[in-house]
């Protein structure tokens, strides 16, 4: 399962086709209390397949636009990892390349990846499907 917190609905109709293609389930937030909620929903969904492959049903992507205040990087991460448990949790931040600040502090916050809004764009498919998924 994916918990994609954004607000950005060009992005989101682009992620949901890709998700859909691997087999996984997107739930689409608006915000980090929403995204939460959603995530402690699906939190007894610990594994998806597709074709014979069990891919990690963690995964969070957060569109850095919708981040106000950059501490809530660093707070509410742990929150998703705590209910993940002990499946991994794969999460990703982008935002745009000019936002230099959020993107760092998606790093500091300890983000697997972080991407600009180009990168993620170009590259969210094979990172989700890649070798660490």
């Amino acid at each position: 399962m994916i918990v994609y917190i954004t607000r950005d609905l060009m992005f989101s109709s682009r992620v949901r086709p890709i998700a859909a293609g691997l087999g996984l389930t997107l739930k689409v937030a608006s915000g980090w209390e929403d995204g939460y909620q959603k995530w402690q929903q699906a939190a007894g969904d610990s594994t998806e397949s597709v074709a014979g492959q069990v891919l990690p049903a963690a995964v969070l992507v957060v569109d850095l636009k919708v981040v106000g205040d950059l501490s809530e990087l660093a707070l509410w991460l742990p929150k998703f990892r705590e209910v993940a448990g002990e499946h991994p949790l794969r999460a990703l931040a982008y935002g745009p390349h000019v936002h230099e600040a959020h993107l760092a502090a998606a790093k500091q916050a300890g983000f697997d990846a972080v991407m600009t809004q180009g990168q993620f764009d170009r590259t969210f498919a094979s990172w989700l499907a890649g070798p660490d998924a």
